[in-house]
Parts: structure tokens; C-alpha cells; sequence
């Protein structure tokens, strides 16, 4: 039963809602709170720096390699069975740091994590955004962006209290992780299901990279003549629209090319703070890059 099927009724559709961003957190809170317990394996098990580097990028490798290939997967299989199968995922890793002695286990264990919040991480914030209320507007975008750093903050600062204060520094952090991933899991089994099986879930695992419609004006694309050109970089000012040269602030470089920082409006307020309300009657010369031959 979908929440389309039930009429979208006000409960069922705020208990997905809860369910989802709870077990959003719970999967970053797991993800977070393995980043204390490095210091714990390296000082208990001589862990090399490298050997947990290794490990971290492993879990960089799989989050990225998830996103990329089972990213649309929730789309056609629902959003429920993607979400339960990451937070086992994240079970079963927590379950192998319970006994890690090697960094073999650590790097598997890393692995799991990872894949498990790619998937987290396309199908729970779309199970998200699939179950906010109408109301306020707001919600369904901060509850699915803002729920991972607060997992992240949640998992590192809670998991480095219990390794300083209680008992078990290695297990009880882990065990608490578990219990909040198993309460989550039961949670999003009593939820009801926000999107219909789709055919084509083989064919969603090819990766796909495009711009959304409409998203076009998002990605600024500067004139080919303001582009940096090798070594006369400083010189392109010259060739640059004159819109691009107001009140004697230089071009600056960036990824997008030479581009003025008034279009930058907190930052072009900021250096007008700092220099004065009238930057043309102050030593305008000093803001200008000059050319090889003194020119400006």
C-alpha cells in the first residue's frame, strides 16, 4: 500500500516521514562514530597511519561506486526495500569492528559502511522528500540535506564521549549504533511505501550523468574571451566586457575563468567595507593588474 493508494492520509504519511529521517541519522551517526575509534585501534592494535587511510578512502570508494550505479535503484524497487537492505548493511559493518584485530576486517568493515550509505543515502532522502507534508514548503529539503551532517556531528561527538567516560570503549559505541540501525529497520518496515515498482531497475544500474531540466540557468557559462589564456592570464582584462571591469576591482581567477568579484555580492560588500564607500577615490592604480609592460 502506497500513500498514493491510502489517500495520502496525515499518519501514515508523517510516520514515513519520521521514519526516514530517523534512520537517516542513525545510518551518518554509524558512519561517525567509527571516526574516534581509529585513535582506539591504532593505539590497541598498532594500526598504521596508512592502513587506516587505506580504510577511509575504501569507504570514499564504495559510497561513490553506490551513488553512481544503485543510485536510481529505490525508483524502481521502492523506497522501503533499498532503505532496509543500507541499514543492514551498516549492521553487518558495525558487527565486523566488534572483533576487528586486523586491518583486513577494518577495510571490509569500511566497505560495508560505505556501500550501505550510498544506498542510504539515494533511497532514504528520496523516501524523504516522497513523505513530507505539504507544509511548511522548507521541510523536505533541509530534513533530507541537513539530517547527514547532523548524523555525522551526532555519531563523531557521542562515539568520543563514550570511548573518554564509559565502559567498553571499543564495543558500547558500537552496540549503541546497532540497536539505533535495528530500531531504524523496524521503523521503516512499518512505513508504508511511497513509490510504485517501476520496470527497468537493470537498466537504472547504467551510470547516467545529466543536468535536470530546467537546472540550466544554475551553471553559468562565462564568454570564451574572458577565459584565462597560459601565461597573459593578468592581460585578459583587456578583452573581457567592460561590464566585467566596475569600480577598478580586478578580474580574479577562478574554476569558471576571469570573472568580476562583484558578481560576488558578499564578498564585493565586504571589500567595499574595507577600503571605503568610494573605491575610485582610493588609489584606484593599487586594485588594477598590470601587464608585462606596465601597462593596464
Amino acid at each position: 500500500m502506497t500513500i498514493r493508494d491510502a489517500g495520502r492520509r496525515g499518519g501514515m504519511r508523517g510516520l514515513a516521514f519520521v521514519s526516514a529521517v530517523i534512520s537517516l541519522v542513525a545510518v551518518f551517526a554509524g558512519v561517525g562514530s567509527t571516526i574516534p575509534l581509529f585513535n582506539v585501534y591504532r593505539a590497541e592494535d598498532g594500526f598504521t597511519n596508512a592502513g587506516i587511510a587505506i580504510a577511509v578512502v575504501a569507504y570514499s570508494a564504495a559510497t561513490l561506486v553506490t551513488l553512481l550505479i544503485l543510485g536510481r535503484l529505490s525508483g524502481h524497487l521502492g523506497r522501503r526495500p533499498i532503505a532496509i537492505a543500507s541499514l543492514v548493511l551498516l549492521v553487518l559493518g558495525c558487527g565486523l569492528l566488534l572483533n576487528v584485530h586486523d586491518i583486513g576486517i577494518l577495510i571490509a568493515a569500511r566497505v560495508l559502511m560505505g556501500f550501505g550509505a550510498g544506498l542510504a543515502s539515494s533511497s532514504l532522502t528520496a523516501y524523504i522528500v516522497d513523505a513530507a507534508p505539504a507544509r511548511p514548503t522548507w521541510l523536505a529539503s533541509v530534513a533530507s540535506s541537513q539530517t547527514v551532517m547532523l548524523g555525522l556531528a551526532i555519531g563523531a561527538i557521542g562515539s568520543g564521549a563514550l570511548i573518554q567516560f564509559a565502559p567498553w570503549p571499543r564495543d558500547l559505541t558500537l552496540l549503541a549504533v546497532i540497536g539505533l540501525l535495528l530500531a531504524s529497520v523496524a521503523l521503516i518496515a512499518l512505513s508504508p511505501e511511497t513509490a510504485d515498482p517501476m520496470p527497468g531497475a537493470w537498466r537504472s544500474l547504467r551510470p547516467s550523468v545529466r543536468v535536470a531540466p530546467g537546472s540550466g540557468p544554475c551553471f553559468p557559462s562565462p564568454p570564451r574571451s574572458c577565459w584565462p589564456r597560459g601565461r597573459r592570464a593578468p592581460s585578459t582584462r583587456r578583452s573581457c566586457p567592460r561590464s566585467s571591469r566596475i569600480n577598478s576591482i580586478p578580474a580574479v581567477p577562478s574554476s569558471w575563468g576571469w570573472c568580476s568579484p562583484r558578481t560576488w555580492r558578499p564578498a564585493h560588500w565586504a571589500l567595499r567595507s574595507a577600503v571605503g564607500s568610494r573605491p575610485r577615490e582610493r588609489n584606484a592604480s593599487a586594485w588594477r593588474p598590470s601587464s608585462p609592460d606596465g601597462s593596464v
